[in-house]
Parts: C-alpha cells; sequence; structure tokens
C-alpha cells in the first residue's frame, strides 16, 4: 500500500510477489524460489544472480521479470524497474501483480497517468484489490480528477473502513471537488470507525482549514484536543482555525504561553484581530527573531504596520516577503492596499493585476479595483469589478453592501436598496448595512421604520457615529425630542462634522480594508 500526495498514516509498499507457473521447467522454479528466499533474506546479489540464471534459460518467463522488477522497485531503482515490470507485463497481460507493481513504480516517477491506466487493468483482473483502488485514487487526484479519485477511494474504503489513510484521502478529494457537505459527513464517519486517533483528526481538521471550513475544522480539532490534551498541532490548529472565525480570544486562551515561532505568529494574528497592533507586534518580534524571512511573518507584521498607518514601512516588509514568495497572491493584495492608502492608485492597480493573476478568483482584490475606480469617478468600471467579486462569493455580504452603496451614489436607490437587503439576509449583523437602509428610510419620510434598522445599526456596532446622526433625525421626525438630542449628542462625541454623502462610500472602503 503506498501513500501519496500526504496521509495520516505512514505506510510501506505492498509488493505482490512472482508465482511460477506449471509449464516453467523443474530447474527455473527451483531458481526462482531460491531467488525469493534470497531477497526475503536482504541479499539481493544472490536474488539477482539467481533470477539471471531463469532467464537465462526462459528469456520469455513473465514471473522471473516481475520478482526482477519487484527487487529494483524496492531498492529504489525506478527505470530499471519499469523496464523489467513493462517486460513482465507484455509476456503475462493477465497478470495483477505485474500491472500493480508496474503502476507502484510509475507512481514512483510521478507518471500518474501511466500508473492509472495499470492499476485500471490489474484491478479489471482483481477489482477487490483496496491498495490498487487506493492508488488508482490517488493518481486520479494528482491528474486533478478529484471526483473520479472520490469513487475509487469509497470503493477502497468499503473494502477496508479501518484504514485511517483511506479515508484521509477520501475527504481530501471530496474536498478537492467542492463536495463539502459530503467531507464533513465522511469525516463523521471514519471518526466513529477509527474510534478516536487524534492525530488523524487534527490532520483532517487541517485539511478543513485549507479548503476554508473553518466550522468544520473546530469540530475536529476539538475532538483531537478531547482525545490528547497534549496534542500541539490540534492545539495550533484550533487556534487557526478560532482566527479564521474571528474569533480572537479563543485564539489567545489556547496559545497563552507560545512555545513555538508559530505560536507566536498565532498569538500576535489574534491580537491584530482585536485592533491591538502594539501587542500584535510585540508578539510577532518573537517569530521573527527565529524566523526572520518568513513570508507569513513578514505579511503579518506589514499588516500591523498598515494598522498603526505606517504603509511605507509595510511595502518594505512585504517587499522582503515577496522575495520569499514570489507566487503569493496575499502579499500583492497587501501591497495594493498600501499603495492604495498612499494615493498611488495606478500602483494599487499594478499590484491587484499580480494578485489576480495569480489567483483570479481573489475577491477583495476586486473590491479594491472597484474602489480606485470610483475615487476616479469610473463607476461603470467600479460596478463591473463589484458584480464579478460578487459573482466569485455570492454569500460575500461586504461584496454587496458595497455594491449597494455603489449603486446608492449613482441614484439608483430601489436597486441599492434591494442590495442592502441581500446584505441583511447574508449576514443580519451587518451594521452597516442596517445604516444605510435607515438612512434610506428616513430620507423618503418614514422614520419608524428607519429607527428600527438604525437601532440595530448601533446594536451591532456602537461606535457607528453617523447612525447616530440619523437617528437623531428619526426621533426628531417622530417628535422624540429627547432621544434625538441625546442621539444627536453622541454622534458629536464620536465625530464632529457628518460625513458628506458622496464620502461615506470611501470612508466605509477604508474602514473595511484597515479591518483585520
Amino acid at each position: 500500500m503506498m501513500v501519496l500526495g500526504g496521509s495520516a498514516a505512514q505506510t510501506h509498499p505492498v509488493l505482490v510477489r512472482a508465482q511460477a507457473t506449471e509449464s516453467v521447467s523443474s530447474s527455473a522454479r527451483l531458481l526462482l524460489a531460491k531467488a525469493e528466499k534470497a531477497l526475503e533474506a536482504g541479499n539481493l546479489r544472490e536474488a539477482r544472480s539467481d533470477l539471471d540464471k531463469v532467464l537465462k534459460e526462459d528469456p520469455q518467463f513473465a514471473p522471473a521479470y516481475l520478482m526482477l522488477g519487484t527487487m529494483e522497485l524496492q531498492a529504489g531503482d525506478l527505470k530499471a524497474s519499469t523496464v523489467d515490470l513493462q517486460q513482465a507485463t507484455h509476456l503475462d497481460p493477465n497478470c495483477f501483480g505485474c500491472h500493480y507493481n508496474l503502476a507502484l513504480a510509475l507512481l514512483q516517477e510521478a507518471n500518474w497517468r501511466g500508473a492509472a491506466l495499470e492499476l485500471k487493468q490489474a484491478l479489471a483482473l482483481n477489482p477487490r484489490s483496496s491498495d490498487a483502488l487506493y492508488n488508482l485514487g490517488m493518481a486520479l487526484l494528482e491528474l486533478d480528477n478529484p471526483a473520479q479519485a472520490s469513487i475509487e477511494l469509497w470503493k477502497a474504503w468499503a473494502l477496508d473502513s479501518k484504514r485511517p489513510d483511506v479515508a484521509f484521502n477520501l475527504i481530501r478529494a471530496e474536498l478537492a471537488a467542492r463536495e463539502f457537505t459530503q467531507a464533513q459527513e465522511t469525516a463523521e464517519q471514519a471518526q466513529r470507525i477509527l474510534d478516536g486517533d487524534s492525530k488523524w483528526l487534527a490532520s483532517v481538521g487541517q485539511l478543513f482549514i485549507q479548503a476554508g471550513l473553518s466550522r468544520a475544522a473546530v469540530i475536529c480539532l476539538t475532538q483531537a484536543l478531547q482525545v490528547d490534551p497534549n496534542q500541539e498541532l490540534a492545539r495550533s490548529l484550533l487556534a487557526e482555525a478560532y482566527l479564521n472565525l474571528d474569533r480572537p480570544h479563543d485564539a489567545l486562551a489556547l496559545i497563552s504561553e507560545p512555545t513555538t515561532p508559530g505560536d507566536d505568529y498565532l498569538q500576535a494574528s489574534a491580537y491584530f484581530l482585536l485592533g491591538q497592533p502594539r501587542k500584535a507586534q510585540q508578539a510577532l518580534a518573537a517569530a521573527l527573531r527565529q524566523s526572520p524571512n518568513e513570508p507569513r511573518y513578514l505579511l503579518l507584521s506589514a499588516r500591523i504596520d498598515q494598522q498603526l498607518g505606517r504603509h511605507v514601512s509595510a511595502l518594505q516588509l512585504l517587499a522582503q516577503a515577496r522575495r520569499q514568495a514570489p507566487n503569493w497572491p496575499a502579499i500583492y493584495y497587501s501591497s495594493a492596499v498600501s499603495y492604495y492608502f498612499l494615493r498611488r492608485y495606478s500602483d494599487c492597480r499594478r499590484s491587484l493585476d499580480q494578485t489576480l493573476r495569480l489567483n483570479p478568483r481573489f475577491g477583495k482584490a476586486l473590491l479594491l479595483y472597484a474602489e480606485t475606480f470610483v475615487i476616479e469617478g469610473r463607476n461603470a468600471e467600479a460596478e463591473r469589478y463589484l458584480r464579478r467579486a460578487i459573482a466569485i462569493e455570492p454569500d460575500n455580504a461586504r461584496f454587496q453592501f458595497h455594491l449597494g452603496a455603489l449603486l446608492l451614489r449613482e441614484n439608483r436607490a430601489l436597486e441599492a436598496y434591494r442590495a442592502f437587503q441581500q446584505v441583511i439576509v447574508l449576514k443580519p449583523d451587518y451594521a452597516l448595512a442596517h445604516y444605510e437602509l435607515g438612512k434610506m428610510q428616513i430620507d423618503s419620510g418614514h422614520p419608524e421604520a428607519a429607527l428600527s434598522e438604525l437601532k440595530k445599526a448601533v446594536f451591532y456596532k456602537p461606535d457607528l457615529a453617523q447612525a447616530y446622526y440619523q437617528l437623531g433625525r428619526a426621533y426628531d421626525a417622530l417628535g422624540e425630542k429627547q432621544k434625538s438630542a441625546s442621539a444627536f449628542a453622541r454622534f458629536n462625541s464620536l465625530k464632529k462634522e457628518r460625513a458628506k454623502r458622496e464620502e461615506e462610500f470611501l470612508e466605509f472602503a477604508d474602514q473595511e480594508l484597515m479591518a483585520p
């Protein structure tokens, strides 16, 4: 059994040995048996000598080529192994072991297509070989055919459900095929069968994080820590999953006493999310001392500088990170953010072009592209980029909100209203959308409806100054003078003057760009 492309379990190749047929001479049969014993004893020279004698006596003897290729495969001589195993399959096309072992050699050579063909021929001879099914699934994964890989891995798992490597890679294939619900169901089923394998759970949790399913990851990783509270990988991964879910306090509770640079990085990330850049900087310094060229650390350091308004310094850090990881889209995107705040919009778009070249589905890059066009009054182009972002992430409330704000600037009030309503459907606690809906209601003469939305806005975002201004207007329209005065006073304490309508789109965009 071979494990390729990552697994929760380490295994060794299972190699099918040669068997002599009745038609071969007795001397060749004896030599073959002698060669096999020498091979089992680790005496490769003697085994090779005996096999050479067999082939001298009968050059068309497929079992000898099979054993010779098997021996060479074990020794790591892939080129010779492939040649001899190909000869074995040519001489005996109905030999399962010949096709299977040739596939193993081809897999080690990363010849995924050739391996898949041999495995299919092996399975035609023995459809219930879990090893052949497993390796076929792995080859198909490498060939970027995760849907078919899932089918083969399901068959392998049905034959041997106790194999953690099969379950792990089945989940991996389902995630690659974007069968997210099925992958989570497979993980739950496998966990019941495997009965508390904490390392396996941690590995699956990592898969879920990589697939953007941090909620599913939390379930796996929490279970892993329940089985083994000292599982460091599970602890760090769980902290990462919490950070992805914007739960920095939960992450900090897991890494209150960092022991590795990775822990320092996670702790710094948590402080960054909490809007505490000084603490984040202090925590990250320990990680950077040990790994000064780690791209993740450099990127976070740059983002902290951005949070502190130090965009020139951030760009220097990002240039250093880019030298270490030239194909990481997030670095180019963060560079674009700093160029945006430095009002270098052409440089910003060039960085965004690089971002989108590396990842055409980078939604935030499309949003920032749109914001640069808004600044230049190119609203039609901005709208096209926003709609591209929404097409990629239709459930992203932030993208819907910015589309609504842009439509409002274009005096397309009905379309804007629908966009803001969609934001609330996607994310009921999105304060800015409630604010915009409330503002539209009061502008259209519906202060009671406005009051409902604006109260939600300040409940979800108590420091949203503009919402208090609009609350003051709503209360005033309803004749509640004391509440109106209180709301205006709260507005004045948060902001000295009301933002103009044309400034609000960019103001909110800036706030969200700098959000962790």
